[in-house]
């Protein structure tokens, strides 16, 4: 849904036509995007440069073209130069004579600290690019938290699980895990820091959103995306950041609280099996929130290698989930559905389930999704029709939520799509019910302008978000509007 309510099944299209669904919601339209920017003179004036390349029309050799900022979601740019502020080459350059460790902390404090100086600003930018050098992304992107020496990870096992991520992200199908298994067993014991989630945790409590950005994104000749995805991409995403609401669907049912539960490793966590939770926290408009959990032990075992939660941390997490929802809409769900990766144990089940009790919750729907290892095959050129969905024996359900795309006539991904798995279900919904409500919640990804991802908005970014609250300090409550960890 667009502005006025009106629909189109894609997004691009919509927002030409119609305009963003926040043009007719209080607040949440943006007359203008107030943007700071942090950076060298050189990646300054490129970010400048690929602003204003962004009011302009961008041609697609395969889709819809980029219209410009203000045709695409009715709004534009505004900078100041006073928003900008200018970090010296010689002050980075000094620091890469620097031990690893000292260096990454020290590059990430000189961003940070050029972002507190923009956002005690009256008045503030709504939001700041941080324009990284070259020398920063090459030195200073990734770390190993407890290695004095760097990362103990070779710069090809990075890359490894890198795509890795990416597959899974848009319901790709990937060996890698099969062809480096130890890689990914020895990356899933160590706790490692990057430059794109230090600093958004630094600079969270300042309560403006940041936006890393580097050559790839202004630069047609640094190997990324085509210009108009990366123009598409780019906007939507700053827009929201913004306060902007650019979409939203009509598929999720009012008085639902959406919940997806996850976890994560602090890095300062002295031992290895300590374990935190968090909760992003979706309404039928698809408006996020993150809340984190308590910390817990848990020791893997051959028959659940994956973390579960005790009772009370259970217990208070889904709790104070629905406390943030009804923060947010000013009413208590009535329903509530949780999305997991992983089953559901009883001492956990027990303990949301009590949660949903003394919260007045009177349906709920726990829902164990994975990726598929089944296929269909379909006669013809394309593959199997996003929203198909079938069912192996009386217990699991599998749900395409990539393919091809009959309203628009297309399926332009270059591999074959794999479906999700409804492995476990305890609650009120039928499986059609909550493959509807799946479907819906893959349209909620606003990082980017494409159609849907592979995964629901409630596990898509789990592990992007439990990336950035392993650097935020315990003694620090994170911020828990979704815009601040895109």
């Amino acid at each position: 849904m667009f502005a006025d309510g009106r629909r189109d099944f894609d997004p691009k299209r919509g927002l030409i036509a119609y305009g963003p669904f926040g043009l007719n919601e209080p607040g949440r339209h943006p007359q203008t995007i107030d943007v700071g920017i942090v950076g060298t003179a050189a990646t300054i004036d490129s970010t400048l440069a690929w602003l204003e390349r962004c009011r302009s029309h961008i041609a697609s050799e395969t889709g819809v073209p980029f219209p410009g900022i203000s045709d695409a979601l009715r709004t534009d740019w505004a900078t100041r130069s006073r928003w900008r502020f200018e970090v010296p080459v010689d002050e980075l350059e000094s620091l890469l004579g620097l031990e690893p460790r000292t260096r990454f902390q020290r590059a990430v404090s000189v961003f940070a600290n050029a972002v507190r100086f923009l956002a005690e600003l009256d008045p503030p930018p709504r939001l700041v690019f941080c324009a990284l050098p070259a020398p920063v992304i090459e030195y200073c992107r990734v770390i190993g938290a407890d290695a004095a020496d760097g990362p103990r990870l070779t710069p090809n096992d990075r890359r490894v699980i890198r795509q890795a991520k990416r597959d899974e992200l848009v319901g790709q199908a990937s060996f890698l895990r099969s062809f480096y298994p130890d890689v990914f067993d020895h990356a899933g014991e160590l706790a490692f820091r990057n430059f794109r989630r230090a600093l958004k945790a630094a600079t969270m409590s300042l309560r403006v959103p940041i936006q890393i950005i580097q050559a790839r994104t202004w630069d047609d000749a640094a190997g990324g995306q085509a210009p108009d995805i990366r123009a598409w991409n780019f906007c939507v995403a700053a827009y929201y950041k913004a306060g902007g609401l650019p979409w939203s669907v009509d598929s999720l049912e009012p008085g639902t609280c959406y919940i997806g539960i996850d976890f994560f490793k602090r890095v300062t966590a002295a031992a290895s099996a300590l374990h935190a939770s968090l909760a992003q926290v979706f309404d039928e408009r698809g408006e996020g929130h993150v809340l984190r959990g308590g910390e817990f032990r848990w020791v893997s075992t051959p028959e659940h290698r994956t973390p579960h939660l005790p009772y009370a941390e259970a217990k208070g997490l889904v709790s104070a989930a629905i406390a943030q929802y009804s923060a947010h809409t000013d009413v208590a769900p009535v329903r509530v559905v949780i999305h997991k990766e992983s089953s559901f144990l009883d001492e956990e089940t027990r303990g949301f389930c009590d949660a949903l009790h003394e919260r007045g919750v009177r349906f709920r729907d726990l829902l164990t999704i994975r990726p598929g290892s089944v296929r269909l095959f379909r006669e013809g050129k394309y593959p199997p029709v996003r929203g198909t969905m079938f069912r192996l024996g009386e217990r699991d359900a599998y749900l395409y939520t990539t393919g091809y795309v009959s309203h628009v006539d297309a399926y332009d991904a270059g591999y074959i799509p794999s479906p999700l798995r409804f492995s476990e279900h305890q609650g009120d919904s039928g499986p059609e019910r909550l493959a509807r409500e799946v479907m819906a919640l893959t349209r909620l990804d606003w990082n980017t302008a494409n159609f849907a991802t592979g995964k629901p908005v409630t596990l898509n970014f789990a592990d992007r978000v439990g990336e950035i609250l392993t650097e935020v300090p315990p003694d620090q409550v994170p911020e828990p509007a979704y815009r601040f960890y895109m």
